[in-house]
């Protein structure tokens, strides 16, 4: 459905005879936010991106051992990756500092780093609390360049706690109600 969500039937009585069987009910929506629908599961050109990263750049916060993965960082790394006319020859990952190292074509000296992972506060449902989570990156060969693969890391987890947190409100919504 368009709208999906949770909905509790408040009225609800073993009498189908009644007046107001079954019409009164709570509801507390559900749909996975635009921001979610954004960065989880999906590819990016390098240009495109970098406008996702430029969209949402007030809301990428520091993460727990990437603190270098800033917006600016992002940013610069979409746009060092494609200023090159032709493309990436190598790609490895660093690994004590666990970022990947791009090499760009005839043995350039200049490397660039792509963050292998970085944190977005977004909401997880449409109207719910904000919540940092950590977006996955991999660099991807996309035709004759490359591009990013984005996903959020336990989206699973973040689904659970919030359909939890739904469940509660909407009894607390309900209680006392015959």
């Amino acid at each position: 459905t368009p709208y999906s969500g949770f909905t509790a039937v408040i009225d609800y009585s073993q009498d189908s005879t009644k007046l107001g069987w079954n019409r009164h009910r709570a509801f507390v929506g559900c749909n996975l936010s635009r921001q979610v629908r954004e960065w989880n599961g999906q590819k990016y050109s390098q240009e495109d991106f970098a406008e996702l990263v430029d969209k949402w750049a007030d809301l990428v916060v520091e993460c727990p051992g990437a603190p270098d993965a800033t917006a600016a960082n992002l940013l610069q790394m979409a746009n060092d990756l494609e200023m090159e006319e032709t493309r990436v020859i190598k790609v490895r990952r660093d690994p004590k500092t666990r970022p990947f190292q791009v090499q760009p074509p005839h043995g350039a000296a200049a490397h660039t780093t792509v963050y292998p992972r970085f944190c977005v506060k977004m909401p997880i449902f449409d109207g719910r609390p904000e919540r940092t989570v950590e977006i996955r990156l991999k660099l991807e060969k996309q035709g004759a360049g490359f591009g990013f693969h984005v996903d959020i890391h336990n989206l699973d987890r973040f689904v659970a706690k919030e359909c939890a947190g739904m469940a509660a409100e909407l009894t607390k919504a309900t209680e006392g109600v015959p």
